[in-house]
C-alpha cells in the first residue's frame, strides 16, 4: 500500500517538471520568434533575399545569394539557405 502512495508522489512530481520544462520552451520558442521576426530581422532578410532571386536578376541561387548577402547584412550561408526550395523566376 504505501508503494503505491509512493509511486503516486513520484508520478505527480515528474507531471509538474515536465509542465515546468514544457513551459519554459514555449517562453524560449516565443522569444526567438519575437527575436527573428523584428524589422531587420532573420524573417525580414530571408523575405528579401526570396524577393531578389524572384525577380529573375540572376542566373543561379549561388550567385544571387553571394552578390547580394553582404547588402542584405546576412551570411553567404544563410542567404543560401533562404534560397532552398524556391521556385525558379519566371
Amino acid at each position: 500500500m504505501t508503494n503505491t502512495l509512493g509511486m503516486q508522489k513520484v508520478n505527480q512530481l515528474m507531471a509538474e517538471i515536465k509542465t515546468r520544462d514544457q513551459r519554459k520552451s514555449e517562453i524560449a520558442k516565443n522569444a526567438a520568434l519575437a527575436r527573428h521576426s523584428q524589422s531587420g530581422g532573420s524573417h525580414d532578410k530571408s523575405a528579401s533575399i526570396r524577393a531578389i532571386w524572384a525577380s529573375g536578376k540572376y542566373s543561379s541561387r549561388g550567385i544571387c545569394a553571394e552578390q547580394e548577402c553582404a547588402g542584405l547584412g546576412m551570411s553567404y550561408d544563410s542567404a543560401r539557405k533562404a534560397l532552398r526550395n524556391t521556385p525558379d523566376p519566371i
